[in-house]
């Protein structure tokens, strides 16, 4: 293929709009449109040209492909985690270019189920993404959402996984789901229009109900998380700006729980939290822009009864609190360096992790287990 003596240049029109009180002109405001046939054609132009000016490169991109793909591992598999009486992992095949996920009882000669296998499901597609993957507490239902678009359009599908197919029905435009612990409710997230998470919705398992919705955000410059605490007691539900946040729980016991709101909506107030033993550890900057750890009562939580455990200072910054059946882990950053303290709650004393080395970045893994 040869390449166009120029690149395509499209068509200047026009246009005029107001923005933060100033005309603006942008004339190529009608590329916008991806449905308009002019837009689509240019489009074309330039992969064209695009394709025509790397053509004589194509042995090199093979050569350099094959090199990447021999420092590879392709033959490979995560550190399983235990949960709910089984084992959960994914591994990758030589010349496949997805991932597998699997399970295995927690029990002696237990052999491996495959939960899904994306390299089957990919044939045939141009691109395909697994979005969430969440097997029910009992163990028997699978919630998973693909996107096959690469415009993150994720699609949940519940699936059996005793029986091996799919339930009837799905949902468009999706994002993080959790479960319930009666393994009969199902809680998930909807996008708007520019794939904002909005909307928090309980779907219950052969009730023939429409799923309930839980919470809609108004605010467009706000979208929401959900998670389970790692006890699995509560799901929490957070509502995020850039340096905002508000946070609510949900029963996970109840499936007519109401969501219970934590601590108001205040501009510049950032949190984030998990449970143990009726309380909610929180990080919160409330008092300064490096966060500090307090708890609160579950049941009626109020800052104004907050029991300080780490207090804000000015050189440390907390990233994260882990919470454990008889422990805590705070990742901390001092002097641009993380590091790993970790509280025994029997004790009330604390110890540092020893990472290695002085420089070094740390982050966690899935560990679902909170004994």
């Amino acid at each position: 293929m040869t390449a166009p003596t120029l690149p395509p240049t499209p068509e200047r029109r026009e246009h005029t709009e107001w923005l933060h009180g100033e005309q603006r002109a942008d004339p190529w405001h009608w590329l916008r449109d991806a449905e308009d046939p002019a837009v689509l054609a240019h489009l074309r132009a330039e992969n064209a040209y695009c394709a025509g000016w790397f053509a004589p490169l194509a042995v090199l991109q093979e050569t350099l492909y094959a090199e990447m793909l021999a420092r590879i591992q392709e033959d490979d598999a995560s550190v399983p985690y235990r949960q709910h009486g089984w084992w959960w992992g994914s591994h990758t095949r030589k010349g496949l270019a997805y991932p597998i996920y699997t399970r295995k009882a927690d029990a002696p000669g237990a052999s491996e189920e495959i939960l899904i296998d994306l390299n089957a499901m990919a044939e045939g597609k141009p691109y395909l993404d697994l979005g969430e993957l969440e097997v029910s507490p009992d163990g028997r239902v699978m919630a998973y959402s693909l996107d096959e678009t690469g415009g993150l359009e994720y699609t949940l599908k519940l699936r059996d996984v005793v029986a091996g197919h799919d339930l009837p029905g799905e949902i468009a435009l999706t994002d993080a789901v959790a479960w319930g612990n009666g393994s009969q409710t199902l809680y998930y997230l909807s996008k708007d229009d520019a794939m904002r998470t909005f909307r928090l919705w309980r779907h219950v398992l052969g009730s023939g109900l429409p799923d309930a919705l839980l919470y809609e955000e108004a605010d467009e410059t706000f979208w929401l998380g959900l998670h389970k605490t790692r006890d699995e007691r509560y799901l929490v539900l957070g509502s995020h700006s850039k340096d905002t946040s508000q946070l609510w729980l949900l029963d996970a016991n109840d499936p007519a729980a109401a969501l219970q709101a934590v601590l108001p909506r205040t501009p510049g107030v950032e949190m984030s939290l998990d449970h143990r033993d009726g309380r909610l550890w929180v990080l919160i900057n409330d008092t300064g822009r490096n966060f500090r750890l307090v708890t609160l009562d579950a049941a009626a939580p109020d800052l104004a009864h907050a029991e300080e455990v780490v207090p804000h200072r000015d050189a440390v910054t907390l990233e994260d609190v882990d919470v454990f059946a008889q422990h805590l882990v705070l990742l901390e950053r001092e002097d641009a360096r993380q590091r790993l303290r970790v509280m025994r709650f029997a004790s009330k004393t604390w110890h540092n992790i020893d990472l290695g080395d002085a420089v070094c970045a740390v982050g966690g893994e899935p560990n679902a287990e909170f004994t």
